[in-house]
């Protein structure tokens, strides 16, 4: 039995709740890539990420999330340790 071409790798797919970027995931997830489906709608990426597992036993992951937003788009390590404007006033946003 041969290794997955993508075993052990993590892809994030954006856009990848329907359409082509669904397709894109289908294939990573069946060729052995964990994938993180990243797309705008939150609850469309999640059911999307159930059905990779369904379908191709991958590790699958959605998030929402807007990558036209560069803040939405930075990895979330960078997010939590660059302080902004919002988390030294009195008022508290999540990461």
């Amino acid at each position: 039995m041969t290794t997955p071409r993508f075993a052990g790798k993590t892809a994030i797919v954006t856009g990848a709740a329907s359409g082509i970027g669904a397709a894109i995931a289908a294939r990573l997830a069946s060729e052995g890539a964990n994938v993180v489906i990243a797309d705008l709608r939150a609850a469309s990426a999640s059911a999307a990420a159930d059905a990779l597992t369904k379908t191709h036993g991958a590790q699958a992951l959605g998030v929402g999330c807007d990558v036209g937003d560069e803040a939405q788009s930075r990895p979330a390590p960078a997010r939590r340790s660059r302080p902004s404007a919002a988390s030294t006033s009195s008022s508290t946003t999540p990461a």
